[in-house]
């Protein structure tokens, strides 16, 4: 697997499957301006999958698009949007089926996050993150499935969090759209049974690689480890490949254990927090995260002024 800089960030090109059962079919791909929708979006480029790229940054999307089409050979529609606006949001399937043709593939992967102590966070990053997080991949899984239904294939693959499957101390809000993430996936496949439509989730942990977790440049909390954004993708390709995996995790560690506590017995996963000393770690990287903004929202506009700190 060879690396090379795409833009400011970089992508590992796996080598291309020429047999691969994913070849000639079409796929979206959103947030794949960097991290972890560009490195699906590679990873899907080298199983011969044309593509429908989407993200705020032209320049970045165009970039990653003339490397792709380079390396395998794929048909690579560049879709700049804003998922903020409805517009934008209402455009991106035309545009893609426009450009490709029969969609066979959503990535629902386009992230924001937001973090540090509720009450400091500006009202507007929370909208933020739900209507980027959530709304759009709902709205975007809506519009595409009539077509999917009718003629009884597709997969839509949702880029959750083991933050949607746990507490996660100082990013309440994006825990929470992560949350929404992980039900809707789990939900929407019961509702797909027996349609050849398939929905999938893939749910990361601290995933470094360029990941939305990169960008704080800290080490994960020892007890869950990190993933990168190689492994999110293959996990991506996997699911496609071998349609019917309801819920895939990408983490080195097992979190299905304490995942399950906090359903189960949330004061002993509380308990057992405090004893790993999760909320003094997330509190820490609260602080980083009050004077971040994690996304790439920031292309062609002024830079944020930094938020409010913490004590200390």
């Amino acid at each position: 697997m060879n690396d090379t800089n795409v833009g400011l960030r970089k992508v590992a090109f796996p080598q291309s499957d020429q047999d691969s059962p994913l070849k000639r079919q079409n796929a979206v791909v959103t947030g794949a301006s960097y991290g972890i929708g560009a490195q699906i979006a590679a990873h899907l480029a080298a199983q011969g999958v044309n593509l429908a790229i989407t993200a705020r940054s032209r320049d970045k999307l165009d970039t990653l698009a003339r490397e792709l089409r380079t390396r395998y050979g794929v048909t690579v529609a560049v879709i700049p949007a804003d998922l903020m606006s409805e517009g934008d949001r209402d455009s991106i399937l035309p545009a893609a089926k426009q450009a490709l043709g029969q969609l066979d593939i959503l990535i629902n992967n386009a992230g924001v996050l937001r973090g540090g102590p509720h009450h400091l966070r500006d009202k507007r990053d929370i909208t933020r993150m739900f209507v980027t997080n959530c709304i759009a991949g709902a709205e975007l899984t809506h519009d595409i499935l009539p077509d999917m239904l009718a003629r009884r294939s597709g997969h839509i693959v949702t880029v959750g969090s083991i933050a949607g499957m746990a507490s996660l101390p100082y990013m309440a809000s994006y825990a929470a759209t992560k949350g929404a993430n992980v039900l809707f996936n789990l939900t929407l496949q019961t509702e797909l049974q027996g349609t050849g439509v398939y929905a999938t989730a893939v749910n990361p942990g601290f995933t470094k690689g360029d990941g939305l977790w990169d960008r704080f440049d800290l080490p994960g909390h020892p007890a869950f480890g990190e993933t990168t954004t190689v492994d999110v993708a293959e996990k991506v390709v996997d699911a496609l490949r071998h349609p019917g995996q309801i819920s895939l995790i990408s983490n080195p560690s097992d979190v299905k254990p304490v995942a399950a506590m906090w359903v189960t017995d949330p004061v002993g996963a509380q308990t057992l927090y405090n004893e790993l000393q999760v909320p003094e770690f997330m509190e820490n990287v609260g602080k980083h995260a009050l004077e971040m903004d994690i996304d790439d929202s920031r292309v062609g506009r002024p830079a944020p002024q930094p938020g409010p700190r913490l004590a200390g």
